[in-house]
This record gives structure tokens, sequence and C-alpha cells, in this order.
């Protein structure tokens, strides 16, 4: 990719983050920081994972979980230095009130270890197990510690029983222990670590990939068939459409809002006179001239 391809890409992303988060109606703690996915024990050290806000991301999100039968499923967009995760789901996560699950120790006995303390269904990550099982939620995160950015650059091929193919950009990894680029993270590591993970880009109008659809599970996969990767990119498109029409109603708002402005303003002249007062002149005079008398007649002679 030339430089300028990469700024126009870059700020094609920061737009539509900006977008989206003004668009949940707010840019603050909409999305939490996280520092580092090397840490091994994230949630217990008191992170918290926080459902997106935006039902609709989630929702495709969880569409890719039941379809395809895997953990969990993510919908980020990705820059040069970040990746913010817009939307994680899972199968156990309620679409009814996001904002209004927040993780808990589970009450089931079968989910604690020996001495009683619980033991975390996120992906190696040990911690307390939630309700929605959300490893990371809305979050974002150092693009270099996840494995979506390599959607934006590789490409990747599904395969049918019948022997019928079909090649796309994206990523597919059927065992990420196997894979010399992710196989020491901690994540993938552990005992209970990612092991599958298929993701696609998202593309925006211009052809730029700003972003990633995939998907993970914590059991090996054979890859994906034709009509799930095809299933993937649909999916991709359809989320590109709705990060477009949050942007093009946040500038639809910003619009109206200045054209109120500009009303109200009109308004308050209007009350105003449309003419000044003249100011008053004081007519200055010009001093007159004094002519001298000049006599036509001879002067008397003396005597």
């Amino acid at each position: 990719m030339s430089r300028s391809a990469g700024l126009q890409r870059e700020r094609e992303v920061q737009s539509f983050v900006q977008s989206w988060q003004s668009a949940q109606g707010s840019s603050l703690n909409v999305a939490l920081n996280v520092d580092s996915l090397e840490q091994q024990s994230l949630h217990g050290k008191g992170y918290t994972p926080r459902a997106s806000r935006d039902k609709t991301l989630t929702a495709f999100a969880q569409l890719a979980v039941l379809r395809l039968g895997v953990k969990r499923a993510m919908v980020s967009l990705i820059d040069d230095q970040h990746q913010t995760i817009l939307a994680e789901a899972t199968r156990n996560l309620k679409l009814g009130d996001l904002e209004a699950q927040a993780p808990h120790e589970s009450n089931n006995p079968a989910a604690a270890g020996n001495n009683g303390t619980s033991v975390s269904s996120q992906n190696g990550i040990n911690g307390p197990v939630t309700e929605n099982d959300l490893w990371l939620g809305a979050s974002v995160i150092t693009r270099a510690d996840a494995v979506c950015e390599h959607c934006l650059t590789d490409t990747c091929t599904a395969r049918d029983e019948s022997g019928q193919s079909y090649t796309a950009p994206g990523l597919i990894v059927p065992d990420l222990r196997l894979d010399p680029r992710f196989q020491n993270r901690p994540y993938v590591a552990s005992e209970q670590g990612i092991r599958f993970y298929a993701g696609v880009p998202i593309i925006s109008r211009h052809g730029h990939k700003i972003g990633a659809y995939a998907v993970s599970d914590e059991s090996t996969r054979h890859g994906l068939t034709v009509d799930e990767l095809q299933f993937m990119q649909g999916v991709s498109q359809a989320i590109m459409e709705h990060l477009e029409w949050a942007r093009d109603r946040v500038d639809r708002f910003k619009g109206e809002r200045i054209v109120r402005g500009l009303a109200a303003f009109i308004e308050g002249c209007s009350g105003m006179d449309d003419e000044p007062n003249p100011s008053k002149r004081r007519s200055s005079r010009s001093p007159s001239t004094v002519r001298p008398r000049i006599s036509l007649s001879r002067p008397r002679d003396l005597l």
C-alpha cells in the first residue's frame, strides 16, 4: 500500500470510529482501554468487559456465533496503532438490555475449582466466570497484540467436501498453536486458549480495508466451508452499511444544529433596526476672504 493510500485509509478509519462513538451518545466510556493482552489474569486484575451499546453490531456478531457454532465473534475497526472492538457477542449474551449486563461470579458449583474459586470461561484468561462469557467487550487494544490485523493483508481459502474451493481476502487458522505468528501468545498457549480463528475484512466504498469481522473458538476446526466464508463476507458488507448510516446520521445531526443556529441568529437580528441612526455632522464654515478695496480714482495732487 502506498503512503497516500495508507493515509486515506487511516483518515477513513478515524472518521468511522468518531462517528460511531458519537452515535452511541458520547465518545466517553464507550470503549474501555486494554493496555495489553499479554496479562495472564486480565479479569482477575479487575478488568470487567462491557457489552457494546450498539445492538445492531452485537446482533451481527451473535449471528456468526449461532450460524458457525463458535465461542465468540467480534466486529472491529483497525487503524495503524489500535484495534477498536465495536461489539463482541457470545451465545449467552442477551440483546434485550446490553448496558445492564455486568459480569458476576457464577453460583454454579461445576464452574468452580476444588478450592471454591471460579475458573474463567474466557479464552485462557483467569478470572471470574461471567454470565455473558464476554472476553474483552467494547474496548480498544493494541493492534499488534491481536490477530485481526492479519485479515487486512492475508487471503484465505474455504473448501467443501465436494472439492469446491473459494479464495477471498481474510484469515483462517484451524489451530493457532501451529501457527508461528500466534503460538506463543498467552491467549493461545494457555490450556483453555483460543484454537480456531477466522476473519474477513470490512471494506469501505473506497476499497479500504478498515476493520475485521472475526470469530474464534476454543476447539480446533478444519476451516470454513464456501457457504460459511461467503456468509461472513455478506455480513461484513451489512456492517459497513450500518457504519456508513451511523456516520451519515451524525453528519446530518451536525448540519441540523448549524441550520438551527443560523436561524436563531437571523431571528435575533431581525428585531434590530436595519438602518443605523445617521450621525450628526457639524457643518464647518470656511473663513470668509476679505478682499482689499481697490480705488480707481486718481490720487489728489499735493499742494
